[in-house]
């Protein structure tokens, strides 16, 4: 139920939000993929979410929460967001991007964020954080929106 309220929210988000509100793609591909690369490290090949062999599951599951959080705050109204691979035209213009890396080990322990921002085809900007996604929703929608939230 959560899953689809956070969907009905984001359609509706993304369909009343002007061409001129900024894009925010959600790169789950990069997030699992940073996942899998550190579960083939022997020291974490143990550990969570490495022990079932592969920790797709778990990083569906946190990019699935930092959807909802992103369609409920408040502060993300007029951030349009996308999880879908933005085509080659979408990605050279103007847009943000977020990648969450699941925290090793401790399950309980907020995930690493990494935002960046690109102009023209490249990097303009990044920033980074470590929270859990209720706090990250706002903290990401403040910059992607400029208005004036920071990481800590």
């Amino acid at each position: 139920m959560a899953r689809l309220l956070a969907l009905f929210l984001m359609l509706v988000n993304w369909s009343v939000a002007a061409a001129d509100e900024p894009l925010l793609y959600v790169n789950s591909a990069a997030s699992i993929s940073f996942a899998k690369i550190n579960c083939r490290a022997p020291a974490w090949k143990l550990s969570y979410p490495c022990e079932t062999g592969d920790p797709t599951l778990e990083v569906t599951a946190l990019i699935s929460t930092v959807i909802n959080h992103l369609a409920i705050d408040a502060g993300c109204r007029g951030v349009l967001y996308t999880t879908s691979v933005l085509d080659y035209k979408e990605y050279q213009k103007d847009h943000w991007e977020l990648e969450v890396h699941i925290a090793f080990v401790d399950e309980h322990a907020p995930p690493n964020w990494q935002l960046y921002r690109y102009r023209s085809g490249s990097i303009d900007a990044d920033w980074q954080g470590r929270d859990k996604p209720k706090e990250m929703a706002p903290i990401v929608c403040g910059i992607v929106s400029q208005k004036g939230a920071k990481p800590q």
